[in-house]
């Protein structure tokens, strides 16, 4: 026979719910470990994508193009009374003046493993002038024209897709791999030209560039328009300048950018390595392919929802217990949540294959299939478990609809736990903590 005092501590509320609170912390270091697996998982598709950019092409920069003129200046200097002249090798570096870009940029998908990598290919029309009417004269007796080089910067320059086809005041230049100016542009492709004293010089470049996830443009000249068109339906526009025109449909996107003098970084001429162009997301603009459904931070934000699923849950069944006369054991308890937790990697794994939307309603009619047929005979009516199964289904539809929103699930979440939260004290407000006339449970809550 068990003494009244045993019989008291078996049946108290605090003593459950010190079970059920350890119950949720062990339950927590499974969900850790499914929280590393998906970090893992990320960095799988990220080193896939690392490894398509080697030999696709990867982010792209476009700078330039730039025109370096090598010219010799002359200081004389008195050495023992006699005057020496000493020459020096120098390069006058110049922008454009104007720089007109159009590209036409068409996306495709290569698959490798389990991992759909998107690619583009863009081709480019680099238009402008340069003016090289502000060098003085003594500048000009000096200067070396038939050895100019034309600089084109280009991040990966093995995504440079067939020739580059190329004018410099109507005579065609031949480009050549590397940058002949490594100082000013570390990477790139350079021309070098046979010039004559002017003015003016125009140019007109055009090639097709192969990469992956954006493509950026450094606005080097005083004038600058870039004009992208793509099928690629939903971009993301980065960078230090906001697009002057745009128009994103569902079957691709038409973009414009427009800058002056005072929205570039560098001079419009400068000598030898006064100034080099180290390009960066703090000095270019562009845009970015921007995948809708980013698969892997759905499962991690839906892990953060773990501790909340769980704790529910396990109310759920708590005031069933009180409410019903029923009497789970802990060890219940913690196999629905081990079910609960094994939602998790099912959900990762179906979304590698079928997608997150479709993968989480697999995993969820699966584990509430299992818990509901685990817990069906613990009920002692149809209408019990059928309530349970309604609930159930109502919590995971709600968490799917949380992990939908994204910009506003901050604020439905919030607003959800309170309604829960207010709903649980409204339904308590009445239960008999301290019972003496009860065995096991105090009198039964709103709840029946």
């Amino acid at each position: 026979m068990k003494l009244p005092s045993v019989k008291k501590v078996q049946g108290s509320i605090l003593l459950k719910f010190v079970v059920i609170g350890f119950l949720l912390l062990l339950l927590m270091i499974p969900n850790s470990f499914i929280q590393s697996l998906i970090n893992e998982r990320q960095g799988f598709e990220a080193q896939t994508k690392y490894d398509v950019a080697q030999t696709w092409g990867s982010q792209q920069t476009i700078v330039g193009p730039l025109l370096s003129i090598p010219f010799t200046e002359e200081r004389s200097q008195v050495v023992d009374g006699k005057t020496k002249v000493y020459k020096y090798s120098k390069m006058f570096h110049i922008t454009p003046s104007m720089l007109d870009t159009d590209g036409k940029m068409s996306t495709t998908s290569l698959k490798k493993s389990i991992y759909d990598i998107w690619l583009y290919t863009t081709d480019l029309s680099l238009n402008g002038n340069f003016d090289t009417s502000n060098l003085t004269s003594k500048d000009l007796e000096s200067i070396h024209w038939d050895q100019a080089i034309l600089t084109l910067g280009v991040t990966d320059g093995h995504g440079i897709e067939g020739n580059i086809t190329a004018e410099v005041s109507g005579t065609k230049v031949e480009f050549d791999p590397g940058s002949l100016v490594p100082s000013i542009i570390p990477r790139g492709v350079s021309a070098q030209l046979d010039l004559t004293s002017t003015e003016s010089l125009t140019f007109d470049v055009q090639f097709s560039l192969r990469g992956s996830e954006n493509i950026r443009f450094v606005p080097i000249a005083s004038e600058s328009r870039v004009e992208l068109s793509s099928d690629w339906h939903s971009p993301g526009f980065i960078g230090v300048l906001s697009p002057s025109e745009r128009d994103v449909r569902s079957d691709g996107f038409d973009v414009v950018w427009e800058s002056g003098k005072f929205s570039k970084n560098n001079p419009d001429r400068w000598i030898d390595n006064a100034f080099t162009f180290t390009p960066s997301n703090q000095e270019s603009f562009g845009v970015e392919l921007v995948e809708p459904v980013n698969h892997y931070q759905k499962n991690f934000r839906s892990t953060k929802y773990a501790f909340l699923i769980l704790s529910l849950t396990f109310l759920v069944f708590f005031f069933f217990e009180i409410g019903n006369g029923l009497r789970f054991h802990p060890v219940q308890y913690l196999l629905v949540g081990l079910s609960l937790t094994v939602f998790y990697l099912l959900l990762l794994s179906l979304t590698e294959q079928v997608g997150f939307n479709l993968a989480y309603g697999i995993a969820a009619v699966a584990t509430l299939s299992s818990i509901l047929m685990y817990t069906k005979a613990m009920f002692s009516s149809n209408k019990q478990f059928i309530s349970l199964m309604m609930i159930l289904i109502g919590l995971y539809t709600y968490i799917f609809v949380l992990l939908q929103l994204e910009a506003y699930a901050l604020l439905a979440g919030s607003i959800g736990v309170f309604v829960i939260l207010t709903t649980i004290m409204y339904l308590t407000r009445r239960m008999k903590y301290y019972n003496s006339t009860q065995d096991d449970f105090p009198s039964k809550p709103d709840l029946a």
